[in-house]
């Protein structure tokens, strides 16, 4: 069994929330998460070939967030499937 941790990039406090300004920053943010993780998947997927994969750690992301999608169908969100809260 293979297991990788990853942390994703915490998305900035801002205090301005209805400033155009922040949601842009926002907006790359996410972009930047999004381009991270595409970037690990392949390794991650070369795993799969061999073992089975568990990948945890801080996606800095809410649950149903895009970036969960780019595991799929090849991996599923343990959330979506059973968590609560």
């Amino acid at each position: 069994m293979a297991v990788a941790s990853i942390r994703l990039l915490p998305s900035p406090l801002r205090e301005y929330i209805w400033s155009a300004e922040t949601w842009r920053i926002y907006r790359h943010n996410h972009e930047a998460r999004m381009r991270i993780f595409r970037s690990l998947l392949p390794e991650l997927w070369s795993f799969l070939d061999h073992m089975p994969l568990i990948v945890g750690g801080d996606f800095n992301a809410p649950a149903g967030d895009a970036v969960y999608l780019l595991m799929e169908p090849r991996l599923k969100d343990s959330f979506c499937e059973a968590g609560r809260g």
